[in-house]
């Protein structure tokens, strides 16, 4: 093989992450089809009951997607708390992650219940069977995309609605070892402090200090 051939040759591509942009494609597929879901929903509400029951179904499903939007950051950290080592009070941390997570599963439910419940009473049973129907449909496509979360470590989709399309801003996003990186930030200057006040109080030299604190802040900008 000639240098020119090896000079030109394109840089490889890693099938992990090929895999994983498409499971974010994945993601943003089904969130583009719970969207569609619930626009179906409503439209054939309007239609069978007027306004009033759109309002109900409107409120029901905002105050569910918010609480929605909660759970999945509640599980982002079950799934830290599973997949990395976490000191401090972690079985405290866990079982307080799955009491919350169980109580925001059971508030999201009955509201889906409440609005097929008001469409019993309002309206007719075939109406009710077809909003519970639908309702089923969203909870399966949540399932699934818990399960993609959790592959690609709860990263955005790349096209279509996102985990918080109700919201403009919200929970933050961050990946798991971003929480690494801020417990080894706030140790780090913890211990800066400490050798200030060492420093201080004439137990070091001054100059000991700046050394080791330059020394590891030039590190951290390089890590960074």
């Amino acid at each position: 093989m000639s240098r020119d051939d090896t000079n030109t040759r394109e840089p490889a591509v890693e099938g992990g992450q090929l895999l994983i942009k498409l499971r974010r494609l994945w993601k943003g597929t089904l969130f583009t089809a719970i969207g569609a879901v619930y626009v179906a929903l409503a439209a054939v509400l309007l239609i069978q009951d007027g306004w009033r029951t759109l309002l109900l179904a409107v409120f029901s499903i905002g105050l569910g997607q918010l609480l929605r939007y909660v759970a999945n950051d509640v599980d982002h950290i079950g799934w830290v708390l599973r997949s990395k080592t976490v000191e401090d009070d972690a079985p405290e941390t866990r079982r307080y992650q799955q009491i919350l997570l169980l109580f925001l599963f059971i508030c999201i439910q009955v509201l889906n219940l409440s609005l097929v419940a008001w469409v019993w009473f309002a309206k007719t049973w075939r109406l009710s069977v077809l909003v519970f129907f639908a309702l089923s449909a969203i909870e399966l496509l949540y399932f699934y995309v818990r399960n993609i979360n959790r592959k690609i470590e709860f990263r955005p989709v790349s096209y279509g609605y996102s985990d918080g399309f109700v919201l403009p801003s919200g929970p933050d996003r961050t990946t798991a070892d971003d929480y690494a990186r801020r417990v080894i930030r706030r140790s780090l200057a913890d211990k800066l402090e400490i050798l200030k006040g060492m420093a201080e109080r004439e137990e070091i030299s001054m100059d000991a200090y700046f050394r080791v604190r330059d020394e590891h802040l030039i590190r951290k900008v390089m890590e960074d």
